[in-house]
Protein backbone atom coordinates (compact mmCIF):
# COMPACT_ATOMS: atom_id res chain seq x y z
CA UNK A 1 0.00 0.00 0.00
CA UNK A 2 2.85 2.37 0.87
CA UNK A 3 4.44 1.67 -2.53
CA UNK A 4 1.20 2.54 -4.29
CA UNK A 5 0.89 5.77 -2.29
CA UNK A 6 4.49 6.67 -3.10
CA UNK A 7 3.90 6.12 -6.82
CA UNK A 8 0.76 8.27 -6.69
CA UNK A 9 2.69 11.06 -4.98
CA UNK A 10 5.42 10.94 -7.63
CA UNK A 11 2.79 11.05 -10.37
CA UNK A 12 1.07 14.01 -8.70
CA UNK A 13 4.41 15.84 -8.46
CA UNK A 14 5.09 15.15 -12.12
CA UNK A 15 1.67 16.51 -13.10
CA UNK A 16 2.19 19.65 -11.01
CA UNK A 17 5.65 20.25 -12.47
CA UNK A 18 4.42 19.92 -16.07
CA UNK A 19 4.17 23.36 -17.72
CA UNK A 20 0.58 24.44 -18.28
CA UNK A 21 1.27 25.02 -21.97
CA UNK A 22 2.41 21.45 -22.55
CA UNK A 23 -0.01 19.26 -24.47
CA UNK A 24 -0.44 15.93 -22.74
CA UNK A 25 -2.40 14.69 -25.76
CA UNK A 26 0.72 15.22 -27.89
CA UNK A 27 2.82 13.36 -25.31
CA UNK A 28 0.35 10.46 -25.43
CA UNK A 29 0.47 10.31 -29.23
CA UNK A 30 4.30 10.37 -29.14
CA UNK A 31 4.41 7.46 -26.69
CA UNK A 32 1.83 5.42 -28.63
CA UNK A 33 3.58 6.08 -31.96
CA UNK A 34 6.97 5.12 -30.57
CA UNK A 35 5.55 1.97 -28.96
CA UNK A 36 3.92 1.02 -32.28
CA UNK A 37 7.20 1.55 -34.16
CA UNK A 38 9.10 -0.70 -31.75
CA UNK A 39 6.40 -3.38 -31.54
CA UNK A 40 5.80 -3.36 -35.29
CA UNK A 41 9.49 -3.82 -36.07
CA UNK A 42 9.75 -6.73 -33.65
CA UNK A 43 6.60 -8.45 -34.89
CA UNK A 44 7.66 -8.40 -38.53
CA UNK A 45 11.01 -10.12 -37.97
CA UNK A 46 9.70 -13.66 -38.55
CA UNK A 47 12.33 -15.53 -36.55
CA UNK A 48 12.29 -19.31 -36.52
CA UNK A 49 14.72 -22.13 -35.75
CA UNK A 50 14.80 -25.11 -38.13
CA UNK A 51 15.22 -28.78 -37.19
CA UNK A 52 19.00 -28.40 -37.34
CA UNK A 53 18.92 -25.62 -34.76
CA UNK A 54 19.76 -22.89 -37.27
CA UNK A 55 18.19 -19.47 -36.70
CA UNK A 56 16.45 -17.86 -39.69
CA UNK A 57 14.84 -14.46 -40.27
CA UNK A 58 12.22 -14.79 -42.99
CA UNK A 59 10.14 -11.68 -42.36
CA UNK A 60 6.63 -12.16 -41.00
CA UNK A 61 5.01 -10.27 -43.88
CA UNK A 62 6.50 -12.77 -46.33
CA UNK A 63 5.48 -15.94 -44.51
CA UNK A 64 2.09 -14.84 -43.11
CA UNK A 65 0.04 -12.85 -45.67
CA UNK A 66 -2.77 -12.40 -43.13
CA UNK A 67 -0.52 -9.88 -41.34
CA UNK A 68 -0.49 -7.45 -44.29
CA UNK A 69 -3.47 -5.35 -43.07
CA UNK A 70 -1.60 -4.81 -39.80
CA UNK A 71 0.82 -2.54 -41.65
CA UNK A 72 -1.97 0.05 -41.80
CA UNK A 73 -1.93 0.08 -37.99
CA UNK A 74 1.81 -0.11 -37.34
CA UNK A 75 2.98 2.26 -40.08
CA UNK A 76 3.09 5.21 -37.68
CA UNK A 77 6.56 6.62 -38.28
CA UNK A 78 5.08 9.60 -40.19
CA UNK A 79 2.93 10.32 -37.12
CA UNK A 80 6.08 10.19 -34.99
CA UNK A 81 7.70 12.89 -37.13
CA UNK A 82 4.59 15.09 -37.23
CA UNK A 83 4.30 14.98 -33.44
CA UNK A 84 8.05 15.54 -33.26
CA UNK A 85 7.58 18.68 -35.33
CA UNK A 86 4.98 19.91 -32.84
CA UNK A 87 7.41 19.34 -29.97
CA UNK A 88 10.41 20.76 -31.83
CA UNK A 89 8.54 23.96 -32.66
CA UNK A 90 7.62 24.54 -29.01
CA UNK A 91 11.08 23.59 -27.80
CA UNK A 92 13.06 25.73 -30.28
CA UNK A 93 10.89 28.79 -29.75
CA UNK A 94 11.14 28.44 -26.00
CA UNK A 95 14.94 28.09 -26.22
CA UNK A 96 15.15 31.14 -28.48
CA UNK A 97 13.10 33.24 -26.03
CA UNK A 98 15.44 32.18 -23.20
CA UNK A 99 18.44 33.18 -25.29
CA UNK A 100 19.79 29.62 -25.36
CA UNK A 101 22.31 28.86 -28.10
CA UNK A 102 21.56 26.48 -30.94
CA UNK A 103 24.37 24.19 -29.78
CA UNK A 104 23.02 23.94 -26.23
CA UNK A 105 19.49 23.34 -27.48
CA UNK A 106 20.58 20.64 -29.94
CA UNK A 107 22.79 18.96 -27.35
CA UNK A 108 19.87 18.75 -24.93
CA UNK A 109 17.47 17.37 -27.53
CA UNK A 110 20.02 14.85 -28.83
CA UNK A 111 20.94 13.65 -25.36
CA UNK A 112 17.30 12.89 -24.50
CA UNK A 113 16.77 11.13 -27.82
CA UNK A 114 19.87 8.93 -27.73
CA UNK A 115 19.97 8.08 -24.03
CA UNK A 116 17.59 5.07 -24.37
CA UNK A 117 19.85 3.56 -27.08
CA UNK A 118 22.89 3.41 -24.79
CA UNK A 119 21.78 0.23 -22.91
CA UNK A 120 21.17 -1.49 -26.26
CA UNK A 121 24.66 -0.60 -27.50
CA UNK A 122 26.22 -1.70 -24.20
CA UNK A 123 24.36 -5.00 -24.42
CA UNK A 124 25.84 -5.76 -27.84
CA UNK A 125 29.26 -4.60 -26.69
CA UNK A 126 29.13 -7.37 -24.08
CA UNK A 127 27.11 -9.93 -26.05
CA UNK A 128 29.36 -9.97 -29.12
CA UNK A 129 32.45 -11.48 -27.47
CA UNK A 130 30.33 -13.73 -25.22
CA UNK A 131 28.22 -15.29 -28.01
CA UNK A 132 30.81 -17.93 -29.03
CA UNK A 133 31.38 -18.80 -25.39
CA UNK A 134 27.72 -19.77 -24.89
CA UNK A 135 27.61 -21.68 -28.19
CA UNK A 136 26.01 -19.14 -30.52
CA UNK A 137 27.59 -19.05 -33.95
CA UNK A 138 28.11 -16.02 -36.16
CA UNK A 139 24.78 -16.42 -37.97
CA UNK A 140 22.84 -16.25 -34.71
CA UNK A 141 24.80 -13.17 -33.76
CA UNK A 142 24.30 -11.52 -37.14
CA UNK A 143 20.55 -12.06 -37.30
CA UNK A 144 19.94 -11.05 -33.69
CA UNK A 145 22.07 -7.92 -33.91
CA UNK A 146 20.58 -6.82 -37.24
CA UNK A 147 17.08 -7.35 -35.89
CA UNK A 148 17.68 -5.20 -32.83
CA UNK A 149 19.91 -2.48 -34.31
CA UNK A 150 18.51 -1.81 -37.79
CA UNK A 151 15.15 -0.50 -36.45
CA UNK A 152 17.03 2.38 -34.84
CA UNK A 153 17.46 3.93 -38.32
CA UNK A 154 14.48 6.20 -37.76
CA UNK A 155 16.09 7.61 -34.61
CA UNK A 156 19.22 8.62 -36.54
CA UNK A 157 17.02 10.25 -39.17
CA UNK A 158 15.04 12.04 -36.49
CA UNK A 159 18.22 13.47 -34.95
CA UNK A 160 19.10 14.98 -38.33
CA UNK A 161 15.58 16.42 -38.66
CA UNK A 162 15.89 17.95 -35.19
CA UNK A 163 19.24 19.47 -36.17
CA UNK A 164 17.70 21.34 -39.12
CA UNK A 165 14.66 22.51 -37.16
CA UNK A 166 15.77 26.19 -37.17
CA UNK A 167 15.89 26.10 -40.98
CA UNK A 168 12.55 24.36 -41.43
CA UNK A 169 11.00 26.66 -38.81
CA UNK A 170 12.24 29.68 -40.75
CA UNK A 171 10.72 28.27 -43.94
CA UNK A 172 7.39 27.66 -42.19
CA UNK A 173 7.28 31.12 -40.60
CA UNK A 174 8.15 32.82 -43.89
CA UNK A 175 6.02 30.86 -46.36
CA UNK A 176 3.43 29.17 -44.19
CA UNK A 177 1.67 26.20 -45.75
CA UNK A 178 3.65 26.82 -48.94
CA UNK A 179 6.72 25.37 -47.22
CA UNK A 180 5.37 21.82 -46.68
CA UNK A 181 3.68 21.95 -50.09
CA UNK A 182 7.06 22.75 -51.67
CA UNK A 183 8.51 19.86 -49.71
CA UNK A 184 5.81 17.57 -51.08
CA UNK A 185 6.61 18.63 -54.64
CA UNK A 186 10.32 18.05 -54.02
CA UNK A 187 9.56 14.57 -52.64
CA UNK A 188 7.60 13.64 -55.77
CA UNK A 189 10.34 14.92 -58.07
CA UNK A 190 13.06 13.00 -56.24
CA UNK A 191 10.90 9.88 -56.25
CA UNK A 192 10.37 10.10 -60.01
CA UNK A 193 14.07 10.80 -60.57
CA UNK A 194 15.14 7.82 -58.47
CA UNK A 195 12.70 5.53 -60.30
CA UNK A 196 13.80 6.66 -63.75
CA UNK A 197 17.47 6.46 -62.81
CA UNK A 198 16.97 3.20 -60.87
CA UNK A 199 19.10 4.79 -58.14
CA UNK A 200 18.57 4.02 -54.46
CA UNK A 201 21.13 6.71 -53.64
CA UNK A 202 18.90 9.37 -55.21
CA UNK A 203 15.87 7.91 -53.46
CA UNK A 204 17.65 8.11 -50.11
CA UNK A 205 17.46 11.91 -50.33
CA UNK A 206 13.76 11.54 -49.61
CA UNK A 207 14.55 10.31 -46.11
CA UNK A 208 15.27 13.93 -45.24
CA UNK A 209 12.74 15.55 -47.57
CA UNK A 210 9.80 13.38 -46.51
CA UNK A 211 10.42 13.58 -42.79
CA UNK A 212 11.44 17.24 -42.95
CA UNK A 213 8.12 17.97 -44.67
CA UNK A 214 6.25 15.98 -42.03
CA UNK A 215 8.01 17.99 -39.34
CA UNK A 216 6.62 21.18 -40.90
CA UNK A 217 3.14 19.65 -40.73
CA UNK A 218 3.84 19.40 -37.00
CA UNK A 219 4.73 23.11 -36.99
CA UNK A 220 1.33 23.82 -38.56
CA UNK A 221 -0.34 21.75 -35.86
CA UNK A 222 1.57 23.61 -33.14
CA UNK A 223 0.51 26.98 -34.58
CA UNK A 224 -3.16 25.99 -34.69
CA UNK A 225 -3.41 25.72 -38.47
CA UNK A 226 -5.55 22.60 -38.10
CA UNK A 227 -7.92 24.20 -35.59
CA UNK A 228 -10.16 24.84 -38.59
CA UNK A 229 -12.07 21.56 -38.79
CA UNK A 230 -12.55 21.83 -42.54
CA UNK A 231 -8.79 22.03 -43.05
CA UNK A 232 -8.22 19.07 -40.77
CA UNK A 233 -10.83 16.91 -42.51
CA UNK A 234 -9.62 17.91 -45.99
CA UNK A 235 -5.98 17.13 -45.15
CA UNK A 236 -6.90 13.80 -43.51
CA UNK A 237 -8.99 12.74 -46.49
CA UNK A 238 -6.30 13.81 -48.96
CA UNK A 239 -3.65 11.95 -46.99
CA UNK A 240 -5.73 8.77 -46.98
CA UNK A 241 -6.35 8.96 -50.73
CA UNK A 242 -2.68 9.65 -51.55
CA UNK A 243 -1.47 6.89 -49.22
CA UNK A 244 -3.92 4.39 -50.71
CA UNK A 245 -2.95 5.25 -54.27
CA UNK A 246 0.78 5.37 -53.61
CA UNK A 247 0.76 2.00 -51.85
CA UNK A 248 -0.80 0.27 -54.85
CA UNK A 249 1.69 -0.99 -57.40
CA UNK A 250 -0.81 -1.77 -60.18
CA UNK A 251 -0.57 0.73 -63.03
CA UNK A 252 -4.32 0.60 -63.63
CA UNK A 253 -5.07 2.77 -60.63
CA UNK A 254 -5.53 2.91 -56.90
CA UNK A 255 -6.04 -0.22 -54.89
CA UNK A 256 -5.71 -1.25 -51.28
CA UNK A 257 -2.36 -2.78 -50.69
CA UNK A 258 -0.33 -4.06 -47.78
Amino acid sequence: MSGHRSSSLRLDELVRSTPTGRSRAVDLVRVLALAAVVLGHWLKQGWYVDAAGVLHRAGLLGIAPWTHPLTWVFQVIPVFFVVGGFANARSWRSASLRGASYGAWLAGRTERLTRPVVPLLLFWLVATPLAPVVGLDGEWLRIASVTSLVPTWFLATYVVIVAVTPLTMTAWERWGVGAPLAGLVAVCLVDLWSIRAASTAVGAVNLLLVFGTLEMVGFAWSDGWFSDRRRAVACSASGLVVTTCWSGSAPTGCRWSA
